[in-house]
């Protein structure tokens, strides 16, 4: 069936059997020119590319906008829900301290918020904790870790993953396995370069088969 992707504009190997169904694109990063076939109205980037700025903290806002604006009779309290929690994540529910969420990305808030189950602070503090668990991320195995919030793109020829890890650097290395995972992941993908974020902002580098960790 045809695909949407949300949040990810520019075709990679991971999906390249994938790339002549994609019909549409939400997105709101720069706009590498991938996918070209998809066109018009079929390709919503909210990006300025001369400022170089996103205009929504969140794709899901994007995603909001289309169903409020032209089905809003499937957007129930589940969906509601699902879309809202990832604004609000993104957004760190429009806290003006973090300068993350647009004046869009607060008006679909508002318009999702009457159909939570919960109050909307209660959801995002639900959210953030379930986002932080150490237990959940201890349940995890290496590949499940390296896929959370994952993107991938290519630069100059090279292939390169980004992940987020919510774990810190020794609680992800000692994981049963590691080496031997986080290599099959990076040869999967066909990539040279993984990098991966990790709590407290210290990144860790990953290097294609030889897997040489360092940390700045």
């Amino acid at each position: 069936p045809p695909t949407n992707p949300a949040d990810f504009p520019a075709p990679t190997k991971l999906i390249d059997d994938l790339n002549d169904m994609v019909v549409e694109i939400v997105d709101h990063h720069l706009d590498v020119g991938g996918h070209s076939t998809v066109s018009g109205a079929q390709r919503i980037i909210a990006f300025d590319s001369e400022a170089k700025k996103a205009l929504v903290g969140s794709a899901c806002t994007l995603v909001a906008e289309a169903l409020v604006s032209n089905a809003p009779g499937l957007v129930d309290s589940t969906l509601a829900t699902m879309l809202g929690g990832v604004i609000l994540i993104d957004t760190l529910n429009m806290d003006p301290a973090a300068a993350k969420g647009t004046e869009r990305d607060g008006a679909a808030l508002e318009s999702l918020e009457p159909l939570f189950p919960l109050a909307r602070a209660e959801l995002f503090q639900r959210l953030v904790g379930a986002k932080f668990n150490p237990e959940w991320w201890a349940s995890l195995s290496v590949g499940e870790c390296l896929r959370y919030d994952y993107k991938q793109g290519e630069s100059g020829g090279e292939g390169f993953g980004i992940s987020a890890i919510l774990l810190k650097i020794g609680d992800v290395t000692g994981k049963e396995a590691f080496a031997a995972a986080a290599r099959a992941f990076i040869e999967e993908r066909g990539l040279d370069t993984l990098v991966s974020g990790l709590v407290g902002g210290t990144p860790v580098l990953m290097l294609v088969l030889t897997l040489t960790l360092s940390s700045p």
